[in-house]
């Protein structure tokens, strides 16, 4: 999951041990690495798009969320996108609108109505 800003980080991670912590679905959380471990061995990251150099060399296999993505530089769109291709890893992009231009725009308004799907 990368996010804005490393506080949204933060808030997501902490958001998501307030509603599964005491399920017993989880193996292992670091707070600090914003990172948590499911028993079942799948794993969810919390990532910063402030921290550009920290995003390379991650290969997912389930799902790239990219929340408040209008919000996300293309740079940093275009270091982990890639990150889906050997696994064809979905990506679920979503955002509260910020302009009439930028990549969250251009997904929005160009979809592709056989490979993506667009929720309003």
């Amino acid at each position: 999951m990368v996010e804005p800003t490393l506080a949204q980080s933060r808030k997501m991670f902490n958001d998501f041990m307030k509603a599964i912590g005491d399920s017993g679905v989880i193996e292992k959380a670091n707070e600090s690495l914003l990172h948590i471990r499911f028993i079942n061995k799948s794993e969810i990251l919390f990532k910063s798009a402030e921290q550009e150099d920290a995003l390379r060399g991650y290969t997912v296999s389930g799902i790239l969320v990219l929340d408040e993505c209008a919000f996300i530089p293309k740079k940093i769109i275009d270091i982990v996108l890639p990150m889906t291709t050997v696994h064809k890893a979905s990506i679920l992009i979503c955002s509260t609108p910020l302009t009439t231009d930028g990549y969250f725009y251009e997904m929005y308004n160009c979809w592709d109505s056989e490979t993506q799907r667009s929720f309003n």
